[in-house]
């Protein structure tokens, strides 16, 4: 399969050709890896993960998955994966395990699975009710479940989480977690609920005006993070504070009336403190702000 399980070259599409939805986009998902996907609205996730699963004809660039051209190997490939794109479509008049025998039968997979996918999904005890009686976040589980079924390599994913409430998910993330690390399976997905995403991946991607404006792994993410925080500084004396510091750092600033110094772990911290007390000044305040990943998201989707 190679190191990577999802890869595009320069893949373009847009609706209006004179229009591009993204253009020249190089994805690269690793093998085993939860890859989040993330972009505003409108930036065109829902569309390229169409064109993954061979829903949409792409215009230009390759599409390639388990190592083989999507344009050439549509049915092999669809076989080995499980998907949830939006909101599920179901059968909403007959009963939750009727929809996944339907899903067996439609796609020639053995019905023995079906037991496993709903205790998975939480939703054993409401397997015989008709899913018109379901909750959207047990609709949401359900369509999950279905894509379950065929025990798949990779999971593509399309707001996953779209309508649980916190216990839901919690559970859908820690089914995900234990897809990953007990069989490898591999997890492309969406979400807006980007904290949720932070607990969750390996890898990320953000889409944003039609590039991908970063794609790497969470420890890579880290080191932004990192080289992005700092610590707010407040002592008796600042300006004479920033006086003994500045030789040590010619990053360090005034944010208002305090002092903004770059942080890069706890022990420069403790040497910071002593260097000031050990000038005769007090210190008033400490505070280490560090960045998130809606906080990092933003500063890549605002440019």
């Amino acid at each position: 399969m190679g190191k990577f399980i999802i890869e595009t070259n320069n893949l373009s599409f847009g609706y209006d050709k004179m229009v591009p939805v993204f253009d020249k986009i190089n994805l690269q998902v690793e093998t085993s890896a939860i890859y989040g996907f993330v972009g505003p609205n409108g930036a065109g996730k829902t569309t390229l993960i169409r064109l993954l699963l061979g829903l949409l004809p792409h215009q230009t660039g390759q599409i390639t998955l388990f190592g083989k051209h999507l344009a050439n190997n549509r049915i092999d490939i669809l076989s080995r994966l499980g998907c949830l794109v939006e909101q599920p479509s179901l059968y909403e008049n007959l009963t939750g395990r009727d929809n996944l025998r339907i899903t067996c039968m439609i796609r020639g997979l053995p019905k023995h699975s079906i037991h496993t996918v709903l205790k998975m999904t939480g939703l054993t005890d409401a397997a015989d009710k008709r899913v018109d009686a379901y909750s959207l976040g047990m609709k949401q589980r359900l369509g999950l479940a279905m894509a379950l079924l065929p025990e798949p390599a990779l999971l593509v994913l399309d707001e996953p989480v779209n309508g649980l409430d916190p216990t839901g998910i919690i559970e859908v993330r820690e089914l995900l977690i234990h897809l990953n690390k007990e069989y490898g399976t591999t997890i492309f997905l969406s979400s807006h609920l980007l904290s949720e995403l932070e607990k969750l991946v390996t890898h990320i991607g953000v889409l944003q005006k039609g590039a991908l404006v970063f794609q790497g792994s969470t420890a890579e993410l880290e080191t932004i993070q990192q080289q992005q925080s700092f610590v707010i500084v407040d002592t008796s004396n600042n300006q004479a504070c920033f006086s003994l510091l500045k030789n040590d750092s010619s990053l360090i600033s005034f944010k208002g009336d305090q002092l903004m110094v770059p942080y890069r772990d706890k022990m420069e911290i403790g040497d910071l403190c002593k260097k000031i007390v050990l000038a005769g000044l007090s210190i008033y305040e400490v505070k280490v702000v560090q960045h998130d990943l809606e906080d990092i998201f933003m500063k890549l989707t605002t440019n």
